[in-house]
């Protein structure tokens, strides 16, 4: 059975948590910002951003994952902002 050093395990965590759908939350001026990867695997902008507007009624980047290529990620309201 071939040993595994550190540099293997470390390479097969940051598989792992590349390949999971990330989901952040943003705050900035008491509102909560979301966002979702919906493509982890490449990134064509219009329609990142089109899929986003659609399902989330947010805004869709392209943005650098860990292997150099692209993913969409999609940002919206994941709160109702309250009143001023």
């Amino acid at each position: 059975m071939a040993k595994f050093s550190y540099a293997s395990y470390l390479f097969l965590v940051l598989l792992v948590f590349s390949t999971v759908e990330a989901k952040r939350e943003l705050e900035s001026d008491g509102s909560k910002r979301c966002g979702i990867t919906l493509d982890p695997n490449g990134c064509n902008l219009s329609t990142c951003k089109e899929q986003c507007f659609k399902e989330y009624n947010g805004n869709g980047e392209c943005s650098s994952n860990n292997t150099g290529k692209f993913k969409c990620v999609c940002f919206y309201n994941c709160s109702p902002v309250g009143p001023n």
